[in-house]
Order: C-alpha cells, then structure tokens, then sequence
C-alpha cells in the first residue's frame, strides 16, 4: 500500500503531502500490493494524477521528477504557498539504491 509521512500535510489541507509506495520488494517478484508505485518512472512534467482521500479526488500536475540517494532528504522540508505533493518510491524498481520523487502541485477540478 501507500504510506503517509507523518508530519506532513493530508491532500486538502493545504501544505506539503508526502506519499511513498514501493517499485516492488524484487524486480523479479512484481505484484498487486508490493507494487504500488512501480510505474511512477513513467510519469512527466505536466502530467496530471489523481489522488483519492477519504472519498474525495484531489487533483496534482507534475512540475519536477528526481533521482537522489537516500541520505538526501531535503525535500522532506519543503515549503511553497501551493498545495503540493511529494511521491517516493525506491528506484531503480526492486532495489534500494536511490530514490525516485515525483512533485507535483495541486490543480483545481
């Protein structure tokens, strides 16, 4: 499943959301649950994505996609005066060498 970094704001609420999933634990082993995120690689700026909390659709439009090590984590403390969201999953999928993250602002319905 998706997980919430705690901390940071819920999707509404107007602040920084923070979201992490897995690629998948092995590159061999790809399935329903441990796989949330393995596609994230796809998306791109100006993309549009839809993200469902507590039976609302909230709408985000890519703006910025990353590749860091895991011991960065600056982004962790971002601020903007927009909703934004901040998507992590490990990359490349079934390791754990970097990290991939998809930022994306919040655009109105």
């Amino acid at each position: 499943g998706v997980g919430h970094a705690w901390g940071t704001a819920f999707p509404g609420e107007g602040g920084h959301v923070f979201l992490f999933a897995h690629s998948t634990d092995y590159f061999w082993n790809v399935g329903t649950y441990n796989a949330v995120f393995y596609l994230l690689d796809k998306l791109e700026k100006q993309d549009e994505i839809n993200v469902y909390f507590q039976g609302q659709r909230y709408k985000y439009r890519i703006v910025e996609k990353n590749i860091v090590d895991p011991s960065e984590v600056e982004y962790l403390t971002r601020k903007t005066n927009r909703e934004f969201i901040t998507l992590q999953t490990c990359w490349p999928a079934g390791t754990t060498l970097k990290r991939l993250l998809v930022f994306a602002v919040r655009v109105a319905d």
